[in-house]
C-alpha cells in the first residue's frame, strides 16, 4: 500500500478526520501544490483551499464524512506562489480498528476547467464588442420584465442607434 500511495500519478492527502490536518502527503501532491512534503505535514488541508471554496469543501465533506466516501469536482487549490488550480476530489473516511483517518485524493483538472469556462465566455459574448449576446440577452430582459411585473414597478428598457455602425461591423465583424 505504501508504494500506492507514493507512486500514484494523482495528488494523495492522509489527515486527521475532525480538523483536516495533514498527517502524510505523496510527491505528487507535494508538486501539486508546489509545497515541501515536510512542511505540508502538520497543516491544515483547509489552509490550501481557495477561500471562496472552503465553506463548500467543509459543506460537502460533512455529508462525505456520513457516507464514508465521495467525490468533489472543481475544488480550488492555492499553490505556494499563489497561483491557483482546479482539482477534482476524491475522498474516503477510513476507520480500521482505532484508527481512523480521511484520505484524499487530487487530480489536476486546471487545462479542462479553463477551456471549459474559455468555451462559455465565447457562447455568451460577442467576440467584437465583448457584451452578451442575444443568447445572454433574451433570457436576463424576460427576468427583467417578470421582475418589474410581480413588484409592479415601470421597467425601461434603452436602445441606442449608432449611425454608421454597418461599416464598422462590415468591416470588422
Amino acid at each position: 500500500y505504501r508504494g500506492l500511495f507514493e507512486l500514484s500519478m494523482n495528488g494523495m492527502v492522509i489527515t486527521e478526520p475532525g480538523t483536516f490536518t495533514i498527517r502524510e502527503v505523496n510527491e505528487a501532491f507535494s508538486q501539486l501544490v508546489g509545497q515541501d512534503k515536510d512542511g505540508l505535514v502538520d497543516t491544515p488541508f483547509l489552509g490550501l483551499v481557495d477561500e471562496p471554496n472552503r465553506k463548500r469543501l467543509q459543506v460537502g465533506l460533512a455529508v462525505i464524512a456520513d457516507r464514508g466516501q465521495g467525490t468533489m469536482s472543481d475544488i480550488q487549490l492555492v499553490q505556494a506562489n499563489g497561483h491557483k488550480i482546479y482539482v477534482d476530489m476524491s475522498i474516503n473516511f477510513i476507520h480500521i480498528d482505532d484508527a481512523h483517518f480521511v484520505q484524499i485524493t487530487c487530480r489536476d483538472v486546471t487545462v479542462q476547467r479553463e477551456l471549459q469556462l474559455q468555451l462559455e465566455r465565447i457562447a455568451q459574448t460577442d467576440s467584437l464588442t465583448g457584451l452578451l449576446n442575444k443568447n445572454m440577452f433574451q433570457p436576463r430582459i424576460e427576468n427583467a420584465v417578470s421582475r418589474a411585473v410581480k413588484a409592479g414597478e415601470p421597467l425601461t428598457l434603452l436602445l441606442l442607434d449608432l449611425d454608421n455602425f454597418k461599416n464598422c461591423n462590415d468591416t470588422y465583424g
